[in-house]
């Protein structure tokens, strides 16, 4: 079976990086979303992504999902799974992409925007995080000002430490509320 071929291929923890990424270039195209997404998910639940193969790996995973014939509620499952791998540390370089898929396919709602408040606080995602709170709040106005009040709040109270930051946070901060205040 194709399905127990893929999971097995992406949980095995023996492989190196170039066999994963040959499962998800060749195994999992040729699924249906819901199947893919099923065959996936507790590998992204468990991803830890700490070099560039791995992430290239994580990457052509995802990025399965962004095509037209993925399903509304299979994108906003899988957002919501990719929401809470950015959400946590120890996903390492798979932080970063798994926000850039959530801002485009996730409800947006407060609940949501508060989760990416939080994230903005992290200087490892920030600049991704913020992106993403600009992108929903422009889609979903009635997010905007609850958005900026928060982040208001994050740019009082953060400090942030600039030898872990890719970007300068305060910049990108300063930014993202003068584009909610609009």
């Amino acid at each position: 079976n194709l399905d127990i071929a893929a999971a097995a291929c992406l949980q095995r923890e023996s492989l190196d990086g170039g066999a994963r990424l040959a499962c998800a270039e060749s195994l999992l195209r040729g699924m249906q979303p819901r199947r893919r997404l099923a065959v996936v998910w507790r590998y992204l639940e468990r991803a830890t992504v700490w070099d560039s193969r791995g992430q290239m790996t994580f990457r052509r995973i995802v990025d399965t999902f962004g095509r037209r014939d993925t399903p509304p509620e299979v994108a906003q499952r899988l957002a919501q799974l990719l929401l809470r791998v950015a959400e946590r540390r120890s996903a390492g370089l798979a932080r970063s992409h798994a926000l850039y898929y959530v801002w485009e396919h996730i409800q947006p709602t407060k609940q949501v925007m508060a989760r990416l408040v939080r994230l903005a606080a992290d200087p490892v995602v920030s600049d991704r995080a913020l992106r993403a709170i600009s992108e929903l709040a422009r889609d979903t106005p009635k997010l905007a000002k609850p958005a900026a009040d928060a982040l208001e709040q994050l740019r009082k109270k953060r400090r942030f430490k600039p030898k872990l930051c890719t970007t300068n946070p305060y910049r990108d901060l300063d930014r993202t509320l003068k584009a909610l205040k609009k």
